[in-house]
């Protein structure tokens, strides 16, 4: 049976549980073995000390990297420049994924090791090398799709001079 606690007992644990942040003093806001700040105070400190963890991780990067973007020599904002892996087959994980809030927690070591596998772009610079990279794959794409067209029509009949003459000539040896 858990008995009450006294009103000197209830003011000697909340003076236990006092946030030196906001003052916050309810014993259920605070994560246990960890008096002195409340979960959400405890939180924000995380985030920020993260925030600043991530921010210098990446300025070292970008340092490593040369300090600019490697095709237009844009260095004004940091949080404009990325990195481009030259070979994605090569790519161990994404610079930006170890970078960002959620990513991975990697070692400078290992972000060392990526880093000479990457090129630092700024994001026009990295848009403009995606777009043409897309339109590449898009473009053999289409030919390896006109090629085998063109296979498929070279062995109908070529008396056909309608696709609809084709179309129905297809039909009538399918049954």
């Amino acid at each position: 049976m858990v008995l009450p606690l006294t009103q000197e007992a209830s003011v000697a644990k909340a003076k236990y549980y006092l946030c030196t942040r906001c003052g916050e003093t309810n014993p259920d806001l605070f994560p246990h073995n960890f008096w002195s700040q409340c979960k959400a105070c405890r939180s924000k400190a995380s985030a920020k000390r993260h925030n600043n963890r991530r921010r210098k991780l990446k300025e070292r990067a970008v340092q490593y990297k040369g300090g600019k973007c490697q095709r237009c020599n844009y260095s004004n904002c940091l949080y404009s420049l990325c990195f481009h892996h030259r070979d994605p087959k090569e790519k161990a994980f994404s610079v930006s994924s170890a970078l960002s809030k959620n990513g991975m927690r990697k070692s400078w070591e290992e972000l060392r090791v990526e880093l000479e596998k990457c090129d630092l772009l700024c994001s026009n610079c990295h848009g403009e090398l995606h777009e043409a990279e897309d339109a590449a794959r898009a473009q053999a794409k289409t030919s390896a799709t006109a090629k085998r067209l063109k296979k498929n029509y070279s062995q109908s009949p070529s008396c056909f001079s309608t696709s609809n003459e084709r179309r129905r000539h297809k039909y009538a040896t399918d049954s």
